[in-house]
């Protein structure tokens, strides 16, 4: 199974931050309503605090957008596309494929 179907064992998206406390003690991600994740802020701003818990928040959007786009990517015939489209698709094709591998890879030392 290539990285463009594997499945992954992350909780579904769509997945928000909450840092309303209403809920919760503290800020966390959430997926209807469940806790997935608590966060801790130590020695960050507030703002990018919230900077990064919102791009935690949109990491499953992310994932199936890349996945789509190589799919969409890997369904073109390029056969007859200048070489500097097909270059560039492979290329976007690469990027996104190791993105999504990192993502989806069960090897806890990958990454960055």
């Amino acid at each position: 199974m290539d990285t463009q179907t594997k499945q992954t064992s992350h909780t579904p998206g769509p997945w928000s931050f909450d840092d309303t406390r209403e809920y919760f003690n503290g800020p966390v991600i959430r997926m209807n309503g469940v806790k997935i994740a608590a966060l801790l802020r130590n020695d960050v701003q507030l703002a990018e605090f919230h900077a990064n818990a919102r791009l935690i928040a949109a990491a499953p959007r992310i994932l199936e957008r890349l996945q789509i786009t190589n799919r969409a990517l890997l369904a073109l015939n390029t056969e007859n596309m200048p070489e500097g489209v097909r270059w560039t698709i492979e290329a976007v094709l690469e990027h996104n494929g190791k993105a999504i591998e990192e993502a989806t890879s069960s090897d806890r030392t990958k990454g960055g």
